[in-house]
């Protein structure tokens, strides 16, 4: 490594701090600091008891300060001494301030920066917050600029700076900017002020100028603190002219102890340029973090990496990129090596956070998604008990009723159920599950927030029991301690007498749940053998192997690219950590990481292409730090475009779906002996479907609807065509407005009983669309009525059920009427669909390609109810030109399939009554009002009709006989709510099913 060398300035300002007896220690780069750093403090010592009690050692991580505690002692074991270890603290400890009990909390700060925020006037302080009229002025936006404003001053507070310190420079970069903060910071503190509070900021500052640690305290060791913040110099700068003795140790040779200033910083000025010795074998270059990831791990598993086997511990990976940690967590577990990732997490990913969130949520809004929400949240579910059963309840209550609010779904549940509520089966889960939420929900809005907190948690949780042993478990009392904290902080700023009180009461919510998105706690580890470390970690770890995954730049060196506040120019400028000094940092790391393993070691680098979200990334710079002959080979080696690790392949489906793993209770065995009239059309279109819809029960569910899908719509119609069938009155009535005002009044009547008072906007549409549908309605029926038809019976009345051999047909048959002059019957089904369409268009289709379904090969005569005429006959303007080799198919353009089943299976039905010769119909009520009318079915015979039952035979055959395939593709615009299980390769994505009644049908 070549350093260059620093001027006198720096040397004079060395020879000054060194008289007040802080003095550099240079431990050299050949070995890892948890090596060196423990032989320093434990040099000279004999056998016999260390005492270092008195002394403080300062590392840089907490990492770092896991791994000194742990060798400090096995080093001292070595040399035969008994130790009295010293403390080890990371800088911000070292800087906390003395506790005192009016310094405000997280909260209580939330607290005075909302106040202050909201109570700016407009036109006050522009230059900050803006001149739009209007301007936001709500909690969350204040809180917004509050966590902006305090998180920029704990950044300058670590540069011994506060904002008015910035704003009172002459110079300083949109001075009338910092002008408006600063006046806003002395706001702040006027409101703590007046609530008998300190700023906790403020005494840290307080703290580091006095330069006190402590009388127990007899020395100060900074070991290997290559950045540490100004603030923190300056209270050991202040403690060491006081007397006090701090010693600064430097992982570097003392050759080059030019290139360091007092403190073990790196000098911009010696590292902006240094070379830095890479080989392009340790250089490895792949196009994603997962790709990243399965580099290590396939180096690892085979060995391609080769070390010297004989040191332990083995392996080190460092993780400057954090989108490389999943990835490699995942890989190397698949090669038996578990990783823990020792970061800190976010409180906000935890269950217990999303728990208490969706708790907030229902107590500012009690709609259904909140309700929704927590009744899903798992703690919530083994709580109610009956996790699945709720939750089949819950879906079948919304697909059927839309619910908007939890005093809409109260209600309902509260009165006696209807007919359709019965068809639908239970729902006293339900019932008991939203009387305890609304308990709950009334417990938080009390005053006493945190004590609603507690109760409903504590109602949640009484059934939990945690074991000691269990990582999950020990993870969860971290997260339940560090909410307890945020809550007595709640209750510290709401209870009685504090002058904050009031106030803290009217934003207490906003601010907890701020207060706990910003909490952290630690990993909990699950006996993982490696860690995935930090960069400033890696030079405490003493592995002779070392990968460094993400080697980019704004990770080696990390960056501040668009700081708002704080640009690189303007930190230089107030003295804080800029891009030259990280730089130099990170120089100075990579050359240590290489030197300790220049004999018997490896360092191997892995820079990404591309982030996972596909964002190009480039190299980090420290990896140009080469000599100018070695540049272009280097340049094109990590500018390349390298290949994925895994090359992109064809869409394949990754396992079958076996249905024979479904477990017995799972089968509905009545639909192999009985099925509706309306079902035929099921299997006809794909037996697998049918299986998998009827059989296993399979049914798409849309948690999320604002409005009546097809069926809720055709069934709020069909409830009112049905009572007014009911009622020769009105079906008899000649006055089309009177028949048409009946209907309305009694579906808005149907539809307030069902989707409540005041139903989504999506009910209110639909049900406008479905009154303009019954007026059209109203019209026919009179007229249909004067040309002699009366109603006989209508689906009010009991199913019907016929044998088809041994396999039963139920069927509701919307009416049966009769002309009173011809005596002619007719069954009549209600559709709602948006078009109109004939009985014979719906039940009749092209010929099916799939010889082996069932409802193919209709004469054609027999569909259109004459003969065809053969090709030859046909006029010549539309004869086509066929060459003596292709003919034309004329038997395949002769046949038709059955597609449907419902209006012949329902001639059947009333066959015993009515006898053979009954007429089939529509009644449409779609869309278009001007083709709303009867669609009777034309040619429709005895012949055709045979066909029909034939066909449902076979159909009955087929489930009887537990045949489900094969699996028709059905094609596009098909409503498929099954297409995201069977991925459009039914062959691929599930097993053939084998029948599923075994020896009980």
């Amino acid at each position: 490594m070549k350093i260059a060398v620093v001027g006198r300035a720096q040397n004079q300002q060395q020879a000054r701090i060194n008289l007040l007896t802080i003095k550099r220690i240079f431990l050299g780069w050949d070995r890892p600091l948890c090596e060196t750093v423990p032989a320093y403090l434990l040099a000279g010592t004999g056998t016999g008891m260390l005492d270092l009690r008195g002394t403080i050692v300062v590392v840089p991580t907490r990492q770092s300060s896991w791994r000194l505690r742990a060798a400090l002692p096995l080093a001292a074991d070595a040399l035969g001494a008994a130790l009295l270890g010293p403390e080890i603290v990371t800088p911000p400890v070292l800087l906390k301030p003395p506790p005192t009990a009016t310094v405000a909390t997280n909260f209580q700060s939330m607290l005075a920066w909302i106040a202050v925020l909201k109570a700016v006037k407009p036109g006050e302080l522009t230059a900050f917050l803006g001149a739009r009229e209007g301007r936001d002025s709500s909690t969350a936006w204040a809180l917004q600029v509050a966590r902006q404003l305090q998180n920029l001053r704990e950044e300058l507070a670590d540069g011994g700076l506060t904002i008015a310190d910035v704003a009172g420079l002459p110079d300083i970069e949109e001075g009338e900017r910092w002008s408006s903060m600063a006046d806003l910071e002395r706001r702040y503190a006027g409101q703590l002020d007046a609530w008998h509070l300190h700023d906790a900021l403020s005494l840290k500052l307080d703290h580091a100028s006095h330069g006190i640690l402590g009388p127990e305290v007899r020395r100060v060791v900074v070991a290997a603190v290559t950045d540490p913040p100004k603030l923190f110099m300056a209270l050991l700068d202040r403690w060491a002219a006081a007397g006090g003795m701090v010693e600064v140790l430097v992982g570097a040779p003392a050759a080059g102890a030019a290139a360091f200033d007092a403190w073990g910083r790196p000098l911009p000025e010696a590292w902006q340029s240094c070379e830095i010795t890479l080989r392009a074998e340790d250089l490895w270059l792949e196009s994603s973090p997962d790709d990243q990831a399965g580099r290590i791990a396939k180096a690892i598993s085979t060995g391609g990496a080769a070390f010297d086997a004989s040191l332990r511990p083995q392996l080190a990976i460092g993780v400057p990129d954090r989108e490389t940690v999943a990835p490699l967590q995942r890989e190397l577990a698949a090669i038996g090596l578990p990783a823990f990732d020792p970061q800190n997490r976010q409180l906000a990913d935890t269950a217990l956070f999303r728990l208490i969130e969706a708790m907030m949520a229902l107590r500012s809004r009690s709609g259904y998604a909140e309700v929704a929400a927590l009744l899903r949240h798992p703690d919530v579910l083994v709580s109610l008990g009956h996790g699945a059963e709720l939750l089949s309840e819950l879906d079948k209550y919304q697909s059927g009723h839309l619910p908007v609010t939890l005093e809409d779904m109260v209600a309902y549940h509260a009165r006696k159920p209807d007919a359709q509520d019965r068809e639908q089966g239970s729902r006293d889960l339900l019932r008991a599950a939203l009387t305890r939420i609304s308990e709950w929900r009334d417990e938080l809005k009390a005053e006493n927030l945190a004590a609603g907190l507690r109760s409903v948690l504590r109602a949640v949780y009484e059934k939990r029991f945690l074991r000691f042993d269990d990582p999950a478990d020990a993870a969860f009392r971290q997260t339940v301690t560090e909410f307890d904290t945020g809550l007595r902080e709640l209750e510290n700023a709401t209870a009685a007498g504090h002058a904050e009180a009031a106030f803290a009461r009217t934003v207490a919510a906003e601010v907890l749940m701020a207060r706990l998105q910003d909490a952290t706690i630690k990993g909990e580890r699950r006996n993982e053998s490696l860690d995935l470390e930090g960069w400033l970690e890696l030079a405490w770890n003493p592995s002779p192997l070392l990968f460094v995954a993400g080697m980019n730049e704004g990770f080696v060196p990390d960056g501040h690219v668009g700081d708002v506040f704080l640009p690189d120019s303007v930190r230089s400028k107030l003295g804080l950590r800029d891009d030259k000094l990280r730089v130099a940092r990170d120089a100075c790391l990579l050359t240590a990481l290489i030197a300790q393993r220049r004999t018997g070691g490896r360092v191997i680098l892995l820079v990404g292409k591309t982030s996972t979200a596909g964002d190009p990334l480039r190299p980090s710079r420290l990896l140009f730090r080469c000599t100018d002959k070695e540049l272009v080979a280097r340049a094109q080696l990590l500018f390349r475009n390298p290949a994925p690790a895994h090359a992109a392949e064809a869409f394949t489906v990754s396992f079958q779906l076996d249905p024979a793993l479904v477990p017995a209770d799972g089968i509905n065995r009545k639909i192999s002996r009985q099925l509706r009239a309306t079902s035929f059309r099921d299997y006809l279109a794909c037996p697998l479907r049918f299986y998998l819809h009827h059989v296993l029960g399979m049914r798409a569910q849309d948690d999320c609807a604002r409005e009546p899908g097809a069926s809720g719509f055709g069934t709020m119609v069909h409830a009112a065509l049905a009572e007014m069938g009911q009622d020769k009155k009105l079906w008899a009535c000649d006055d089309k407005e009177v028949l048409a005002r009946w209907l309305e009044d009694r579906l808005r009547s149907l539809v307030c009983t069902r989707y409540g008072v005041r139903p989504w906007l999506g009910v209110e549409l639909t049900i406008d669309s479905a009154v303009q549908r019954l007026r059209a309605f109203a019209q026919k029926q009179v007229e249909w009525h004067k040309a002699g038809w009366e109603i006989l019976s209508s689906e009010c009345e009991a199913e019907k059920i016929m044998q088809l051999n041994d396999f039963t047909v139920v069927g509701h048959i919307d009416r049966i009427d009769q002309n009173a002059g011809t005596r002619q019957v007719c069954v009549l089904d209600y559709k709602t669909t948006d078009t109109a369409r004939t009985p014979a268009a719906v039940h009749i289709g092209p010929k099916r390609d799939e010889p082996d379904l069932v409802g193919a090969g209709i004469p054609l005569e027999l569909v259109t109810g004459g003969t065809t005429r053969p090709a030859a006959d046909k006029p010549s303007a539309t004869k086509k030109k066929l060459s003596p080799e292709k003919p034309e198919p004329v038997e395949e353009k002769r046949s038709k399939s059955w597609v449907d089943l419902q209006l012949p299976l329902y001639r059947e039905l009333v066959r015993p009554k009515f006898g053979p010769d009954v007429q089939l119909g529509y009644i449409c009520l779609p869309i278009s009002s001007g083709d709303t009318g009867f669609k009777l079915w034309e040619g429709y015979g005895d012949t055709l009709h045979a066909s029909a039952i034939a066909c449902a035979e076979a159909v009955a055959r087929g489930i009887k006989d537990g045949r489900f395939w094969p699996s028709k593709i059905l094609k596009a615009g098909y409503d498929d709510d099954l297409a995201g299980v069977l991925l459009d390769d039914p062959d691929k994505s599930i097993c053939r099913p084998v029948s599923p009644w075994g020896d009980g049908t």
